[in-house]
């Protein structure tokens, strides 16, 4: 939040995870989010949340993402 207390969006909305468009804690998924933004974007030449406004852009992104946090852990066999 600002001085007089309205909300401050620090960052390029098309590349901010669902969790920083929140104002949730966020950590170095929200980097990854970004990197996979980023990348999608090297890849197809478009951003993969494209709108008329920065609103419906986060909004796209918050609905897609929906904040959800996926924990991966992968299993190795041994030979």
């Amino acid at each position: 939040f600002r001085a007089d207390g309205e909300p401050y969006v620090n960052g390029s909305p098309s590349y901010m995870a669902p969790e920083s468009l929140h104002s949730s804690p966020i950590d170095a998924r929200a980097d990854i989010f970004s990197l996979g933004v980023v990348s999608y974007e090297l890849l197809t030449q478009r951003r993969p949340f494209e709108s008329d406004s920065i609103i419906s852009t986060g909004m796209q992104i918050c609905s897609v993402g929906g904040g959800r946090r996926v924990t991966f852990t992968p299993a190795f066999r041994s030979y």
